[in-house]
């Protein structure tokens, strides 16, 4: 299609007198509130390429302009019968989940549901010794077969052009290498230095890249798939800052119950790998509230799950030392979290599609982002409860740590108000691309 059309003319000159009204906002900070880079903004409101609708829509909407308007002047310029030309540097072409990932994603589930299966008959084992030996053996085996996968995820995204695809499946081959390290010094301590529960805490530190790694990885995915986004950034990290706070105080809360008032310090570090895999759940199940990613979503978050069920078991083990044994379920939540990783990363596809407004679930009657500022508000609610209880059951640092968190979680749920009503009622052009 040509750009030299009257259509094409008359569709970036009321581009160009939009942009004027709105305060003559720069490319940048149109660009932070699309799906494009300033480059292709650039070239479209410069008359240097024929966009296509979904370019013209996010400008438009980036813009507060009348987007009917705007579909009915683009409808002009293809009214000769000719698509218009791919959009530069939009997305990567479709990669549909090949037929062999598939099966293999489904004998990995069998092979899964068969270890995890020995794995529960090995812990009614009287035998102590075969139990943790197995249990140790399968979950290095799923771990190094994890780390297999998702770092050739990785290579073969890189290779096809699949960059931010690419970067998610490295960034979570980091986490899972780090939970491998932590379980490779707990089995050691166990079974070399014969240690039923490891008093060191390497193992602990190493542990908690897993959970780092992988909120990392989530919320890097997060903004191409359209989770959040809506609110802003500073809205969503503070959102998300709520939900960690009153999933770690009711984490304390459990802990400080188990040892009947009694904690330390490293209280705190116990609570943290059972509150992350939770959070993790979370996020991973976001995009389904939001429209996106079905199965892939489901199979991540259910993976997490799996990994809180396992941290809680050795939650449960610090506050009890009398436990001579890791408990069956944290056994099975070991290999089914590495299982479920693994089949995560052979259906994940690479995002195919610009951003799009959440699409609200049917039957369900708020919006997926009124659901979120729920959240964050229940989690307050929740992080304010348990930390009433830490204070008159317990005593020393805990009381300390629920009252910093308390309060930190306060001024989180009111600064993600304060960013809301500002992007909400902002000129564009007062709006800065860090917050969007």
């Amino acid at each position: 299609m040509s750009t030299d059309s009257d259509g094409h003319h008359t569709l970036i000159a009321w581009l160009r007198a939009v942009r004027q009204s709105a305060g003559e906002p720069s490319l940048r900070t149109i660009a932070a509130n699309t799906a494009y880079s300033h480059t292709t903004v650039a070239k479209v409101l410069n008359g240097a390429m024929v966009p296509s609708w979904p370019v013209v829509r996010d400008i438009a909407v980036a813009l507060d302009a009348d987007v009917a308007h705007a579909r009915r002047l683009w409808d002009g310029v293809a009214s000769d019968g000719m698509d218009p030309p791919p959009d530069l540097d939009t997305s990567t072409p479709a990669t549909p989940t090949s037929s062999w990932r598939v099966a293999l994603a489904v004998w990995y589930l069998i092979a899964a549901t068969a270890v995890s299966a020995l794995a529960v008959m090995l812990a009614i084992d009287p035998d102590p010794g075969r139990t943790t030996a197995a249990a140790d053996i399968s979950a290095l085996a799923f771990a190094v077969a994890a780390i297999i996968i998702l770092a050739t995820r990785a290579f073969w995204c890189r290779k096809n052009g699949h960059q931010s695809a690419a970067t998610f499946f490295a960034i979570m081959t980091a986490a899972i290498s780090g939970w491998l390290v932590g379980h490779v010094l707990w089995a050691f301590a166990r079974t070399v230095r014969d240690e039923p529960v490891p008093l060191g805490h390497l193992h602990d530190v190493a542990y908690l890249w897993m959970p780092l790694f992988a909120t990392v990885a989530l919320w890097r995915s997060s903004r191409a798939l359209g989770v959040g986004r809506p609110m802003g950034r500073i809205d969503n990290a503070a959102t998300l800052l709520c939900m960690f706070c009153g999933i770690y105080l009711a984490a304390l809360t459990l802990l400080t119950a188990l040892g009947d008032g009694h904690a330390d310090a490293w209280t705190n570090v116990y609570a943290l790998r059972p509150s992350a895999d939770i959070l993790l759940a979370m996020l991973a199940f976001a995009p389904i509230v939001y429209g996106r990613r079905l199965t892939s979503s489901a199979v991540l978050s259910a993976a997490f799950l799996a990994a809180a069920t396992s941290d809680t078991g050795y939650m449960i083990l610090r506050a009890d030392p009398d436990i001579e044994a890791l408990p069956s379920a944290s056994a099975v939540g070991h290999i089914l979290f590495l299982a479920l990783i693994s089949t995560f990363a052979l259906l994940a596809r690479p995002v195919q599609e610009p951003f799009r407004s959440p699409r609200p679930i049917s039957g369900l009657p708020m919006h997926p982002t009124t659901i979120a500022s729920a959240v964050a508000a229940i989690s307050l609610l929740v992080a304010v409860t348990c930390a009433l209880w830490i204070r008159f059951h317990t005593e020393g640092p805990i009381q300390a740590t629920a009252t910093v968190l308390v309060v930190v979680a306060a001024a989180a749920f009111g600064l993600s108000y304060v960013a809301r009503s500002f992007l909400e009622h902002a000129p564009l052009a007062e709006r800065s691309p860090e917050v969007r």
